[in-house]
């Protein structure tokens, strides 16, 4: 390396700073140069370091000598005078950009840093923000930054939002600020509650840990989206009766740590009179996998709760078990062991108020999936226009049965400790499962395994493609498990 080509370098020295590299490497305002140097580009500092290292330039020698270039430009014939210009053009730039604080490139990802921190602080807070707002904090960022022709153009803000992932998104639910001023709390609460289930369980076993929890089903529901022509406005689609999806019952199912869905499940059906007549006693559809109960409402009361630990909980459990219950007002310890047997040691895990969907593994994974695959049943039914009435009582209860035994499936095993390992409750992540939903009804197979009727779903035991008639109407209820 020579000091010719040095002095050829595109990104050597500027003569701007000629004055202060005059000055030998070891003075102590060699530090003030570097920290120029640093605002308009690594390769300075870089050069500086060399020439001083390798011995180019003597600790008392100046790192710039106008005389030692000139000497260049005469004894150089390669060297021409447009080239001599342009290093003094390059020097001049760097200088002003010094000046200036820096490139405009060099800003303008001050003012995109700047901007996605305001847009992050207002995200942790939980507020409202636009792409007006946006280009707001963009542009107060360009006056500190001095940047005058910076002007948060769409272009900018397209760019922006692209670079960062930031899309309009819609709000799904309003907070109060004491909420998000709660969230700290509860957030510590559920780390506690999550060290103290790894406790137990490691002292009974995760057999031994049940979950369980209350959820609401629509007579008949249906997904939220649908396909429709790109830019249509007003988009509707039919549904069989609409009293049926705004009236409910209430499923209560239970899993274990160790991945296995119990069973009967409960179930408590919306009976206006509150009891099953004499003639819908005869008729009423029964399973071995359903435990059968009403209300007025369809939903849980106290007198549920016992029936539930006495007839669907107790009978599951050993000696020493632990039950892990969300903050309903109903689920308290009392209540739940007024109704076990003195034999019978549970401890009972309630999780703190406001983090059960945190650390509710049912709320955290499990129902998502129960309640998709009903909307696939019932889609399908609407559409193929197969005369079922699904939100008719008996129908009810033979898809959640239907639903219930294919679940148990041993396929799903990893499914449910996922649903545990995901609430934050165990540290063992589970490996590779399938996902019911896609198992039973994102499949090739199109014509049913036992006649030429379209599939409905595939059964996950038999791994059969099923009809609607062989699949729901005959109540495919399965034990031949095919890996």
């Amino acid at each position: 390396m020579d000091r010719r080509r040095i002095m050829n370098d595109k990104f050597s020295i500027p003569q701007s700073l000629g004055r202060h590299l005059i000055h030998s490497a070891n003075t102590a305002h060699f530090g003030y140069i570097i920290e120029q140097a640093m605002s308009f580009g690594q390769t300075i500092v870089e050069t500086v370091f060399d020439l001083v290292e390798n011995g180019f330039v003597g600790e008392t020698e100046p790192i710039f000598d106008p005389e030692a270039d000139n000497e260049v430009y005469r004894v150089d014939p390669e060297f021409h005078r447009d080239q001599r210009d342009s290093i003094e053009l390059h020097s001049y730039r760097w200088a002003k950009q010094v000046d200036a604080g820096g490139t405009f490139k060099d800003k303008l990802k001050r003012i995109s840093e700047a901007t996605f921190d305001k847009f992050m602080l207002a995200k942790r807070s939980q507020i409202i923000c636009h792409d007006l707002d946006v280009r707001r904090w963009a542009l107060a960022a360009a006056r500190r930054e001095r940047c005058n022709q910076f002007k948060a153009s769409p272009s900018w803000l397209r760019n922006f939002k692209i670079r960062h992932r930031i899309v309009s998104r819609k709000i799904t639910k309003f907070v109060s600020r004491s909420d998000v001023q709660d969230r700290e709390a509860i957030e510590n609460a559920a780390i506690a509650f999550q060290l103290e289930n790894t406790t137990v369980t490691e002292e009974i076993g995760l057999e031994n840990t049940f979950n369980t929890d209350q959820s609401g089903c629509n007579y008949e529901t249906h997904c939220g989206r649908t396909l429709d022509i790109a830019g249509e406005r007003k988009v509707e689609r039919v549904v069989k009766s609409k009293n049926a999806t705004t009236h409910s019952f209430t499923i209560m199912p239970t899993m274990s740590g160790s991945g296995v869905l119990t069973t009967p499940l409960y179930i408590v059906m919306r009976e206006p009179k509150c009891v099953f007549g004499p003639q819908v006693q005869q008729t009423l559809f029964s399973s071995p996998n359903l435990k059968k109960s009403y209300s007025e409402s369809g939903k849980m009361g106290k007198k549920h709760l016992e029936e539930f630990i006495t007839d669907v909980f107790v009978p599951k459990t050993g000696p020493k078990s632990c039950l892990v219950v969300d903050s309903w007002s109903t689920f308290t310890e009392a209540n739940i062991q007024a109704a076990i047997p003195v034999e019978k040691k549970v401890k009972i895990l309630q999780i703190p108020p406001g983090a059960t969907g945190l650390i509710q593994p049912w709320d955290v994974w499990g129902f998502r999936i129960w309640k998709n695959y009903i909307k696939h049943i019932e889609d399908f039914v609407l559409l193929h226009d197969i005369s079922i009435q699904l939100s008719q009582r008996n129908n009810c209860l033979k898809l959640q049965a239907i639903i219930h035994d294919q679940l148990r499936s041993p396929r799903y095993v990893n499914f449910f400790k996922y649903s545990w390992f995901k609430a934050g409750l165990t540290g063992i992540r589970p490996d590779h499962f399938s996902n019911p939903v896609r198992f039973a009804f994102h499949g090739t197979e199109v014509d049913c395994a036992i006649c030429s009727h379209i599939t409905m779903a595939k059964c996950s035991w038999c791994k059969l493609p099923l009809c609607a008639t062989h699949f729901f109407e005959n109540v495919h209820m399965c034990n031949n498990y095919i890996e």
